[in-house]
């Protein structure tokens, strides 16, 4: 059977606005399309399927902001953000390549929710500073494609409090 045949018109229209609307967020905040486009389309898709997915998806969108950010990159910062990655990511594949469907969809549920709420509590991670709600004019100007806009606005979802910064928030 066909892979659209099988998911059906409904949920392609949900993948469709699920992606668009992960992809509106990267586009204003630089974060959090990860976190959306996973716990979204681990609904309707295993997760098995989508995390992969969305890591190729994730890098191929972020690429292109290399070189960009290349010197305002916090060296000492990546080097734990790295070091975090490489004893997390194997556990993670194993518990994505092991666990049943089910389980893996509470599993990122719990994840999204408790980040979420730490967000919205106002969490800010060691290291970090506060981060303001944007204004009316920052609002106004989230479609530019300045590279001063762009740079200003990456912090406004508040995804990035959860982690130690790696590039500076000073560009804007």
């Amino acid at each position: 059977m066909d892979f659209a045949q099988e998911l059906g018109v409904g949920a392609i229209a949900f993948t469709f606005a699920a992606v668009v609307a992960g992809g509106f967020v990267k586009g204003y905040s630089g974060f959090g399309a990860s976190m959306m486009w996973v716990g979204s389309l681990s609904l309707i898709l295993p997760p098995q399927r989508v995390v992969p997915m969305v890591l190729l998806w994730e890098v191929a969108s972020s690429i292109q902001l290399l070189p960009e950010m290349w010197r305002k990159i916090e060296w000492r910062s990546l080097g734990w953000l790295f070091l975090g990655a490489c004893v997390a990511t194997p556990v993670g594949a194993y518990l994505l390549g092991s666990l049943p469907a089910d389980t893996m969809r509470i599993g990122i549920g719990l994840v999204v929710f408790v980040a979420s709420y730490l967000i919205w509590r106002g969490f800010v991670g060691r290291g970090s500073q506060a981060l303001q709600p944007p204004s009316t004019s920052r609002l106004r100007s989230a479609g530019s494609n300045s590279s001063r806009n762009r740079a200003t606005n990456k912090s406004v979802a508040g995804v990035d409090r959860l982690v130690h910064p790696i590039v500076h928030r000073n560009s804007g």
